[in-house]
């Protein structure tokens, strides 16, 4: 009987084989580098935490976080001389911007109490039906947006993943697609791709463990 023939690989593939590996090999040297820049997604909540984190006065902080509810319609100017005048002085911060999923919410809060000069002594989280109810909506929305991919990181994952295994009225095609953004966010997000041109360096920040006593 005739022996199969073999065929060593073509150019084209040779070639496709090594601008993959050559793509490979810069984005794990871009993003090892980007990690030891200490560099972070630049978005709209990158300038709030800096002007917020910086506050270090004898008052006690009461936090306000939200989307555009909060960052609308409450001033925290006028709620701080609310509570000053019935005896409480605070000083009142608000890290809210406007589309903040509950995800992107926590995965800020997190960063900002790691930072903050001074731990808030109250946090007050913004409720709306249809963010909080659907907390995957909004990421699906923006889905593999700037914002999205910077705040994907394992705890918001761990967390997106929880929700979707347990919400109710999804078939097992929304799921999928659904699970399959949350991955797909995660792998860009630990890879650093499309950081480089919205980068701004980070102070260090510590961990914060909210299980710590003294943590709230």
């Amino acid at each position: 009987m005739p022996s199969a023939a073999t065929h060593a690989p073509g150019p084209s593939f040779r070639a496709t084989l090594l601008v993959l590996g050559g793509f490979i090999l810069a984005q794990g040297g871009l993003s090892a580098a980007i990690a030891g820049l200490g560099l972070v997604s630049k978005g709209p909540f990158h300038d709030l935490l800096q002007q917020l984190s910086d506050y270090d006065g004898e008052r006690p902080v009461v936090l306000l976080i939200g989307s555009s509810f909060s960052e609308a319609g409450i001033d925290p100017d006028v709620l701080a001389e609310a509570l000053g005048s019935s005896g409480r002085a605070a000083a009142v911060q608000r890290l809210a911007v406007g589309g903040a999923p509950h995800l992107e919410r926590l995965h800020y809060l997190k960063e900002y109490l790691a930072r903050a000069k001074r731990k808030p002594q109250l946090v007050l989280f913004e409720i709306a039906g249809g963010y909080d109810s659907g907390p995957l909506y909004q990421v699906h929305q923006m889905r593999f947006s700037d914002r999205m991919v910077a705040m994907m990181d394992g705890s918001s994952a761990w967390w997106a993943l929880r929700w979707l295994a347990g919400a109710d009225g999804l078939s097992l095609s929304q799921r999928f697609a659904l699970g399959s953004e949350i991955l797909g966010q995660l792998a860009l997000h630990v890879s650093h791709v499309g950081f480089l041109w919205n980068s701004a360096p980070v102070r260090e920040a510590t961990t914060y463990d909210i299980g710590a006593p003294g943590a709230w």
